[in-house]
Protein backbone atom coordinates (compact mmCIF):
# COMPACT_ATOMS: atom_id res chain seq x y z
CA UNK A 1 0.00 0.00 0.00
CA UNK A 2 1.08 3.72 -0.76
CA UNK A 3 -0.13 5.79 1.51
CA UNK A 4 0.21 9.68 1.38
CA UNK A 5 0.02 12.36 4.04
CA UNK A 6 -1.78 15.34 1.89
CA UNK A 7 -0.77 17.99 4.48
CA UNK A 8 -4.56 18.76 5.24
CA UNK A 9 -5.62 20.25 8.88
CA UNK A 10 -6.34 16.71 10.29
CA UNK A 11 -4.40 16.25 14.03
CA UNK A 12 -3.92 12.51 13.77
CA UNK A 13 -0.85 10.48 11.86
CA UNK A 14 -1.42 6.68 12.40
CA UNK A 15 -2.48 4.05 10.20
CA UNK A 16 -4.15 0.25 11.20
CA UNK A 17 -3.60 -2.59 8.50
CA UNK A 18 -4.72 -5.82 9.34
CA UNK A 19 -6.40 -8.96 7.47
CA UNK A 20 -10.20 -10.11 7.11
CA UNK A 21 -11.00 -13.63 5.88
CA UNK A 22 -14.82 -14.12 4.63
CA UNK A 23 -15.90 -11.21 6.49
CA UNK A 24 -14.29 -11.74 10.11
CA UNK A 25 -11.55 -10.01 11.14
CA UNK A 26 -8.03 -12.24 11.19
CA UNK A 27 -6.56 -11.80 15.29
CA UNK A 28 -3.02 -10.77 15.71
CA UNK A 29 -3.09 -9.34 11.99
CA UNK A 30 -3.48 -5.48 12.57
CA UNK A 31 -0.08 -3.15 12.58
CA UNK A 32 0.35 0.64 13.04
CA UNK A 33 2.34 2.65 11.13
CA UNK A 34 3.21 6.29 11.18
CA UNK A 35 2.63 8.78 8.15
CA UNK A 36 4.38 12.22 9.16
CA UNK A 37 2.99 15.12 7.22
CA UNK A 38 7.32 16.01 6.89
CA UNK A 39 7.81 12.81 5.41
CA UNK A 40 4.58 11.85 3.35
CA UNK A 41 4.75 8.67 1.41
CA UNK A 42 4.90 5.29 3.57
CA UNK A 43 4.90 2.06 2.01
CA UNK A 44 3.63 -0.24 3.58
CA UNK A 45 4.17 -4.05 3.04
CA UNK A 46 3.59 -7.42 5.23
CA UNK A 47 3.74 -11.29 4.39
CA UNK A 48 0.80 -13.91 5.87
CA UNK A 49 0.83 -17.34 5.50
CA UNK A 50 -2.92 -18.81 5.79
CA UNK A 51 -4.47 -21.87 5.18
CA UNK A 52 -7.64 -21.11 2.48
CA UNK A 53 -10.30 -23.38 1.31
CA UNK A 54 -11.81 -23.23 -2.36
CA UNK A 55 -14.23 -19.83 -1.50
CA UNK A 56 -12.53 -18.22 1.19
CA UNK A 57 -11.99 -14.43 -0.06
CA UNK A 58 -9.75 -12.41 2.19
CA UNK A 59 -10.00 -8.24 2.24
CA UNK A 60 -6.98 -6.09 3.21
CA UNK A 61 -8.45 -2.92 5.62
CA UNK A 62 -7.15 0.22 6.70
CA UNK A 63 -7.98 2.74 8.80
CA UNK A 64 -6.43 5.96 9.45
CA UNK A 65 -7.27 9.07 12.41
CA UNK A 66 -6.48 11.45 9.87
CA UNK A 67 -8.89 12.53 6.72
CA UNK A 68 -5.73 13.82 4.83
CA UNK A 69 -4.17 10.90 4.88
CA UNK A 70 -4.93 8.89 1.88
CA UNK A 71 -3.85 5.44 -0.20
CA UNK A 72 -2.92 7.57 -3.52
CA UNK A 73 -2.45 5.83 -6.56
CA UNK A 74 -0.18 7.94 -9.41
CA UNK A 75 -0.47 8.17 -13.10
CA UNK A 76 2.10 7.55 -15.73
CA UNK A 77 4.50 9.85 -17.71
CA UNK A 78 6.80 9.92 -20.38
CA UNK A 79 9.36 9.18 -17.94
CA UNK A 80 7.79 5.90 -15.93
CA UNK A 81 4.55 3.87 -15.33
CA UNK A 82 1.68 4.15 -12.94
CA UNK A 83 1.96 3.93 -9.34
CA UNK A 84 -1.21 1.60 -8.21
CA UNK A 85 -2.23 2.36 -4.74
CA UNK A 86 -1.80 -1.21 -3.60
CA UNK A 87 -0.29 -4.09 -4.86
CA UNK A 88 -1.22 -7.87 -3.51
CA UNK A 89 0.91 -10.42 -4.46
CA UNK A 90 -0.62 -14.63 -3.78
CA UNK A 91 1.77 -17.30 -3.68
CA UNK A 92 0.57 -21.07 -3.33
CA UNK A 93 2.65 -23.24 -0.87
CA UNK A 94 3.34 -26.72 -1.97
CA UNK A 95 2.69 -29.49 0.48
CA UNK A 96 5.40 -31.34 -1.13
CA UNK A 97 8.78 -30.21 -2.67
CA UNK A 98 11.71 -32.38 -4.53
CA UNK A 99 15.03 -30.77 -5.48
CA UNK A 100 16.74 -31.19 -9.02
CA UNK A 101 17.94 -34.41 -9.84
CA UNK A 102 21.81 -34.34 -9.71
CA UNK A 103 23.76 -34.94 -12.74
CA UNK A 104 24.44 -38.94 -13.45
CA UNK A 105 27.77 -40.12 -13.43
CA UNK A 106 29.89 -41.52 -16.72
CA UNK A 107 28.84 -44.89 -17.20
CA UNK A 108 32.34 -47.19 -17.44
CA UNK A 109 33.30 -49.08 -20.67
CA UNK A 110 32.40 -52.56 -20.37
CA UNK A 111 35.44 -55.01 -20.81
CA UNK A 112 36.05 -57.11 -23.31
CA UNK A 113 33.97 -60.67 -23.21
CA UNK A 114 36.19 -64.06 -22.94
CA UNK A 115 36.23 -66.26 -25.51
CA UNK A 116 33.23 -69.45 -25.14
CA UNK A 117 35.33 -72.79 -24.69
CA UNK A 118 34.40 -75.58 -26.93
CA UNK A 119 31.55 -77.22 -26.31
CA UNK A 120 32.54 -81.16 -25.73
CA UNK A 121 30.80 -83.93 -27.66
CA UNK A 122 28.08 -85.26 -26.49
CA UNK A 123 27.83 -88.81 -25.95
CA UNK A 124 25.23 -91.91 -26.18
CA UNK A 125 23.70 -91.39 -23.15
CA UNK A 126 27.30 -91.23 -22.08
CA UNK A 127 30.24 -88.93 -20.34
CA UNK A 128 29.70 -85.62 -20.93
CA UNK A 129 32.20 -83.75 -22.61
CA UNK A 130 34.27 -81.27 -20.38
CA UNK A 131 33.09 -77.74 -21.15
CA UNK A 132 35.77 -75.48 -22.21
CA UNK A 133 37.15 -73.03 -19.89
CA UNK A 134 35.09 -69.36 -19.30
CA UNK A 135 37.22 -66.98 -20.50
CA UNK A 136 38.30 -63.92 -18.13
CA UNK A 137 35.34 -61.40 -17.53
CA UNK A 138 36.32 -57.81 -18.35
CA UNK A 139 36.76 -55.28 -15.86
CA UNK A 140 33.75 -53.16 -14.93
CA UNK A 141 34.02 -49.60 -14.96
CA UNK A 142 33.95 -46.94 -12.34
CA UNK A 143 30.29 -46.03 -11.38
CA UNK A 144 29.92 -42.25 -11.68
CA UNK A 145 29.33 -39.98 -9.12
CA UNK A 146 26.03 -40.07 -7.81
CA UNK A 147 24.37 -36.07 -8.15
CA UNK A 148 23.21 -35.09 -4.52
CA UNK A 149 19.24 -36.26 -3.86
CA UNK A 150 16.97 -32.79 -3.62
CA UNK A 151 15.32 -32.21 -0.26
CA UNK A 152 12.00 -34.66 0.57
CA UNK A 153 8.72 -33.07 1.31
CA UNK A 154 6.78 -33.35 4.48
CA UNK A 155 4.15 -36.03 3.51
CA UNK A 156 1.04 -34.41 4.48
CA UNK A 157 -2.82 -34.13 2.80
CA UNK A 158 -2.57 -35.16 -0.88
CA UNK A 159 -2.78 -32.06 -2.79
CA UNK A 160 -2.12 -30.63 -5.91
CA UNK A 161 1.09 -32.61 -7.40
CA UNK A 162 4.33 -29.86 -7.22
CA UNK A 163 6.81 -29.14 -10.26
CA UNK A 164 8.94 -31.81 -11.30
CA UNK A 165 12.39 -31.08 -10.99
CA UNK A 166 14.79 -30.70 -13.70
CA UNK A 167 16.05 -34.36 -15.04
CA UNK A 168 19.90 -34.40 -14.40
CA UNK A 169 22.10 -34.86 -17.89
CA UNK A 170 22.33 -38.82 -18.06
CA UNK A 171 25.98 -40.31 -18.62
CA UNK A 172 27.42 -41.19 -22.12
CA UNK A 173 27.15 -44.66 -21.81
CA UNK A 174 30.23 -47.39 -21.82
CA UNK A 175 30.99 -49.39 -25.17
CA UNK A 176 30.35 -52.92 -24.98
CA UNK A 177 32.84 -55.26 -24.92
CA UNK A 178 33.44 -57.89 -28.16
CA UNK A 179 31.16 -60.92 -27.60
CA UNK A 180 33.48 -64.30 -27.94
CA UNK A 181 33.09 -66.58 -30.15
CA UNK A 182 30.30 -69.60 -29.84
CA UNK A 183 31.71 -72.94 -29.46
CA UNK A 184 30.76 -75.40 -31.66
CA UNK A 185 27.32 -77.73 -30.70
CA UNK A 186 28.49 -81.09 -29.80
CA UNK A 187 26.54 -83.72 -31.10
CA UNK A 188 23.43 -84.89 -29.00
CA UNK A 189 23.51 -88.18 -27.82
CA UNK A 190 22.43 -90.51 -25.05
CA UNK A 191 22.08 -88.08 -21.93
CA UNK A 192 25.20 -88.76 -20.05
CA UNK A 193 27.20 -87.82 -16.98
CA UNK A 194 27.33 -84.20 -16.50
CA UNK A 195 30.90 -83.08 -17.29
CA UNK A 196 32.44 -80.71 -15.10
CA UNK A 197 31.58 -76.79 -14.95
CA UNK A 198 34.79 -74.82 -16.20
CA UNK A 199 36.03 -72.52 -14.31
CA UNK A 200 34.26 -69.16 -13.71
CA UNK A 201 35.98 -65.78 -15.42
CA UNK A 202 36.80 -62.95 -12.71
CA UNK A 203 33.80 -60.55 -12.26
CA UNK A 204 35.20 -57.20 -13.03
CA UNK A 205 35.66 -54.04 -10.23
CA UNK A 206 32.29 -52.68 -9.60
CA UNK A 207 32.15 -48.70 -9.94
CA UNK A 208 32.15 -46.59 -6.80
CA UNK A 209 28.60 -46.09 -5.86
CA UNK A 210 27.40 -42.18 -5.85
CA UNK A 211 26.81 -40.07 -2.68
CA UNK A 212 23.35 -40.31 -1.91
CA UNK A 213 21.71 -36.68 -1.03
CA UNK A 214 20.91 -35.56 2.21
CA UNK A 215 17.23 -36.44 2.20
CA UNK A 216 14.87 -33.59 4.69
CA UNK A 217 11.58 -33.58 6.08
CA UNK A 218 10.12 -29.89 5.24
CA UNK A 219 7.55 -28.27 8.42
CA UNK A 220 6.09 -25.44 7.54
CA UNK A 221 4.57 -23.27 10.49
CA UNK A 222 4.50 -19.76 11.35
CA UNK A 223 2.88 -17.86 14.14
CA UNK A 224 3.47 -14.53 16.46
CA UNK A 225 5.99 -14.80 19.27
CA UNK A 226 7.19 -12.16 22.58
CA UNK A 227 10.67 -12.04 21.96
CA UNK A 228 13.12 -11.54 24.68
CA UNK A 229 14.80 -8.13 23.75
CA UNK A 230 17.85 -6.10 25.44
CA UNK A 231 19.61 -2.74 24.27
CA UNK A 232 23.51 -1.94 25.63
CA UNK A 233 24.90 1.12 24.64
CA UNK A 234 28.73 0.26 24.30
CA UNK A 235 31.45 2.42 23.96
CA UNK A 236 34.09 0.50 21.22
CA UNK A 237 37.79 1.15 21.32
CA UNK A 238 40.05 -0.67 19.04
CA UNK A 239 43.42 -2.25 20.04
CA UNK A 240 45.42 -4.19 17.85
CA UNK A 241 43.57 -6.42 15.83
CA UNK A 242 40.91 -6.55 18.25
CA UNK A 243 37.78 -4.35 19.69
CA UNK A 244 36.94 -4.74 22.91
CA UNK A 245 33.39 -3.21 24.01
CA UNK A 246 32.23 -1.37 27.50
CA UNK A 247 28.40 -1.07 28.94
CA UNK A 248 27.99 2.35 28.95
CA UNK A 249 24.32 2.33 29.19
CA UNK A 250 21.55 -0.48 29.34
CA UNK A 251 18.40 1.35 27.58
CA UNK A 252 14.24 0.80 28.09
CA UNK A 253 13.30 -1.28 25.34
CA UNK A 254 9.19 -2.77 23.95
CA UNK A 255 8.86 -5.50 21.75
CA UNK A 256 5.95 -5.82 19.40
CA UNK A 257 4.16 -7.18 16.39
CA UNK A 258 6.95 -10.28 16.34
CA UNK A 259 5.89 -13.26 13.69
CA UNK A 260 7.90 -15.48 11.95
CA UNK A 261 7.66 -18.10 9.56
CA UNK A 262 9.34 -21.28 8.67
CA UNK A 263 9.71 -23.49 5.72
CA UNK A 264 12.11 -26.65 6.51
CA UNK A 265 14.62 -25.74 8.49
CA UNK A 266 14.84 -21.54 7.32
CA UNK A 267 13.01 -19.18 9.57
CA UNK A 268 12.05 -15.31 8.64
CA UNK A 269 11.46 -13.53 11.23
CA UNK A 270 9.73 -9.64 11.39
CA UNK A 271 8.43 -7.01 14.18
CA UNK A 272 9.44 -3.70 15.64
CA UNK A 273 11.25 -2.53 18.90
CA UNK A 274 10.22 1.08 20.63
CA UNK A 275 13.82 2.11 22.33
CA UNK A 276 13.93 4.81 24.79
CA UNK A 277 17.92 5.28 25.08
CA UNK A 278 17.48 8.09 28.14
CA UNK A 279 21.09 9.41 28.25
CA UNK A 280 22.52 12.42 25.27
CA UNK A 281 23.74 10.34 22.19
CA UNK A 282 25.76 12.66 20.54
CA UNK A 283 28.20 11.18 22.00
CA UNK A 284 28.90 9.36 18.44
CA UNK A 285 31.80 6.48 19.44
CA UNK A 286 28.86 4.90 21.37
CA UNK A 287 27.20 1.83 19.51
CA UNK A 288 23.90 0.07 20.57
CA UNK A 289 23.63 -3.48 20.54
CA UNK A 290 20.02 -4.94 20.35
CA UNK A 291 20.18 -8.30 20.83
CA UNK A 292 16.47 -10.48 19.72
CA UNK A 293 15.65 -13.88 20.74
CA UNK A 294 14.72 -16.43 18.50
CA UNK A 295 11.44 -18.45 17.92
CA UNK A 296 13.01 -21.76 17.47
CA UNK A 297 16.17 -22.18 18.70
CA UNK A 298 19.28 -22.78 16.73
CA UNK A 299 22.97 -23.14 17.67
CA UNK A 300 25.16 -20.54 16.15
CA UNK A 301 29.00 -20.87 15.56
CA UNK A 302 29.36 -17.85 12.88
CA UNK A 303 28.16 -14.09 12.26
CA UNK A 304 26.62 -15.26 9.09
CA UNK A 305 24.32 -18.23 10.14
CA UNK A 306 21.89 -15.12 10.59
CA UNK A 307 21.34 -12.03 8.28
CA UNK A 308 18.90 -9.09 8.02
CA UNK A 309 18.65 -5.35 7.82
CA UNK A 310 16.86 -2.80 10.21
CA UNK A 311 15.28 0.76 9.94
CA UNK A 312 15.80 3.36 12.17
CA UNK A 313 12.63 5.76 12.08
CA UNK A 314 13.68 8.81 14.83
CA UNK A 315 10.15 10.72 14.58
CA UNK A 316 12.26 14.09 13.26
CA UNK A 317 12.16 13.01 9.32
CA UNK A 318 15.57 11.49 9.64
CA UNK A 319 16.10 7.46 8.64
CA UNK A 320 18.87 5.11 9.81
CA UNK A 321 19.87 1.44 9.11
CA UNK A 322 21.07 -1.38 11.07
CA UNK A 323 22.96 -4.44 10.25
CA UNK A 324 21.59 -7.68 11.86
CA UNK A 325 23.50 -10.96 12.31
CA UNK A 326 23.78 -14.05 14.76
CA UNK A 327 25.34 -13.66 17.77
CA UNK A 328 28.15 -16.16 18.77
CA UNK A 329 29.32 -14.32 22.19
CA UNK A 330 27.24 -16.47 24.76
CA UNK A 331 26.81 -13.90 27.68
CA UNK A 332 26.32 -11.03 25.47
CA UNK A 333 22.76 -9.52 26.57
CA UNK A 334 22.31 -12.09 28.75
CA UNK A 335 23.06 -15.10 26.73
CA UNK A 336 21.41 -18.67 27.47
CA UNK A 337 24.74 -20.45 26.17
CA UNK A 338 22.96 -21.31 23.36
CA UNK A 339 23.93 -18.37 20.98
CA UNK A 340 19.99 -17.89 20.28
CA UNK A 341 19.81 -14.65 19.67
CA UNK A 342 20.05 -11.62 16.94
CA UNK A 343 22.45 -8.90 17.36
CA UNK A 344 21.21 -5.06 15.56
CA UNK A 345 23.94 -3.13 15.18
CA UNK A 346 23.52 0.64 14.90
CA UNK A 347 24.31 4.73 16.03
CA UNK A 348 21.61 6.32 17.22
CA UNK A 349 21.12 9.92 16.64
CA UNK A 350 17.83 10.35 18.47
CA UNK A 351 17.42 9.58 22.30
CA UNK A 352 13.60 7.95 21.70
CA UNK A 353 12.86 6.22 18.36
CA UNK A 354 11.12 3.25 16.89
CA UNK A 355 13.44 0.17 14.90
CA UNK A 356 12.03 -2.33 12.33
CA UNK A 357 13.52 -5.44 12.02
CA UNK A 358 13.79 -8.19 9.70
CA UNK A 359 16.01 -11.15 9.58
CA UNK A 360 16.43 -14.50 8.48
CA UNK A 361 18.31 -17.84 9.75
CA UNK A 362 19.03 -21.26 9.39
CA UNK A 363 18.00 -24.11 12.09
CA UNK A 364 21.03 -25.93 13.15
CA UNK A 365 20.80 -28.35 15.82
CA UNK A 366 22.97 -28.91 19.12
CA UNK A 367 26.53 -30.18 18.79
CA UNK A 368 27.09 -33.99 19.29
CA UNK A 369 28.33 -34.14 23.69
CA UNK A 370 32.23 -34.56 23.88
CA UNK A 371 33.46 -38.23 23.85
CA UNK A 372 33.83 -39.55 27.67
CA UNK A 373 37.84 -39.62 28.49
Amino acid sequence: MQLHHTGGAGAGNTVDIWLRKNGTNIADTNTQVTVQSNNPYVVAAWDFLLTLNSGDYLELMWSTDNTSIQLEALPSNLIHPAVPSAIVTVIQVMYTQVGPQGYQGIQGVQGVQGFQGTQGTQGNQGNQGNSGFQGNQGRQGTQGNQGNQGMQGTQGVQGTQGNQGNQGLQGDQGYFGTQGNQGNQGTQGTQGVQGMQGTQGVQGIQGVQGRQGPGTALTIDSGTYSPTVEANDYYQEAIGDCDTYEVTHQDTVTACGFKYMRIGDIVHVSGQVDVDGGIDPSYTTNTTALTISLPITSYFTSKCDLNGVGSLDCYNGEIQSAIIYACTDQTLGGGTGTNDRAIVEYKPLQVVYRIDVVFTYRIISAPPPPPPE
